[in-house]
């Protein structure tokens, strides 16, 4: 499953040193809806994307590129949906989550990657919007 996503992924990403990871630039956006909340959950700030694989798990990355990574999350995918597993903050161990991640498309391409998660008491959401330049 994690090779299908890849392979799809890798006819629309920007090329990167790492073939297994697939890099999309965009932005990290949030409706008014979602930004209502941002005092209860923590709203990632990003301009990119890294989706690759550690062993059986899919990671995504969502970094800015003037500080790195922002947030790491991991799980397991299902179609495109992925069950979060856990959470990586800024060169800190992983911590334990609870969550789904959901990968959208237009036209075949993907447009958005929303996910929600909860580590302990907090809750993270991340809304990547694909850049469509």
């Amino acid at each position: 499953m994690i090779g299908t996503l890849l392979a799809l992924l890798s006819l629309q990403a920007t090329a990167s040193g790492d073939p297994a990871v697939i890099r999309l630039d965009g932005r990290c956006q949030y409706p008014e809806a979602v930004a209502r909340y941002r005092y209860e959950t923590t709203l990632v700030l990003c301009d990119s994307l890294a989706i690759g694989s550690e062993g059986d798990e899919t990671v995504l990355d969502f970094s800015r590129q003037s500080w790195g990574s922002m947030i790491r999350i991991s799980g397991r995918m299902s179609g495109a949906r992925m069950t979060i597993d856990h959470i990586y903050f800024r060169e800190r161990p992983a911590v334990e989550a609870t969550g789904t991640c959901e990968i959208f498309y237009r036209g075949g391409k993907v447009s958005l990657v929303s996910c929600l998660a909860k580590a302990g008491s907090r809750t993270y959401a991340t809304n990547f919007v694909v850049s469509r330049l």
